[in-house]
């Protein structure tokens, strides 16, 4: 069990008796045994006192775990199977930060800069410097409608180190209390599931006066291009 606690009931040890209950919280493995002895499952999940997650691991792998330390004592072979419930709890993880990044991904970019004039050769210079920038400093990308700017920031991006991390786009003038960002409650927001990868934020000059402070940070130190 990852987190939470659960109310588990088990068959008697001695028939006639009354099954035991007893609580079990994160840490907690269910069922190796009857899965090593090749025994229907004796452990019954009653209730979920608290938000409860409960990693399912495929028999196959417990059983494999079993045959790989055949002298092991319980705590080892518990310890093996909480490493592969962790390791199936992280891979969940990533697949949900993913899912929830997904609306907002921006693609690689469509082309380079086009054009050999003065001011294009310098867009190529600016987005070369704003790739190689280690510290990741913020950068302001303007210019008129309809110039594919995200297509500017997806060339620094996929250029820089960072190009294998998530870049995702969120609407700055649409940015209301800020939950779709920071999340509110239970539910988590955009940045904690983009963690070090890169935002973009769209249409920042038409953020509302008493709004701007979300967007302070992200403009502070911003080199323009």
């Amino acid at each position: 069990m990852r987190s939470g606690g659960v109310t588990v009931s088990t068959p008697p040890v001695t028939p006639g008796t009354d099954p035991a209950v007893y609580f079990a919280g994160p840490g907690a493995v269910f069922g190796a045994a009857d899965v090593i002895a090749e025994r229907p499952a004796s452990v019954t999940l009653v209730a979920a006192a608290t938000p409860t997650v409960v990693l399912r691991m495929p028999p196959s792998l417990i059983a494999d775990m079993a045959v790989r330390f055949p002298g092991a004592e319980r705590e080892i072979l518990v310890g093996a199977v909480d490493a592969g419930a962790s390791a199936a709890a992280d891979a969940a993880a990533a697949a949900g930060r993913a899912a929830a990044l997904q609306p907002c991904l921006v693609a690689a970019p469509k082309r380079g800069i086009v054009g050999r004039s003065p001011y294009a050769d310098r867009l190529r210079r600016a987005v070369v410097v704003a790739a190689r920038d280690t510290s990741r400093r913020a950068v302001i990308v303007y210019g008129e409608p309809g110039l594919d700017k995200a297509n500017v920031v997806a060339l620094i991006h996929h250029g820089s180190p960072d190009r294998a991390k998530p870049l995702i786009e969120v609407d700055a003038a649409r940015l209301g209390s800020g939950a779709e960002l920071f999340g509110r409650g239970a539910r988590r927001g955009l940045l904690a599931s983009l963690g070090d990868g890169s935002l973009l934020l769209n249409n920042v000059h038409l953020v509302r006066r008493e709004e701007r402070g979300m967007v302070g940070g992200v403009r502070a130190g911003a080199r323009e291009g």
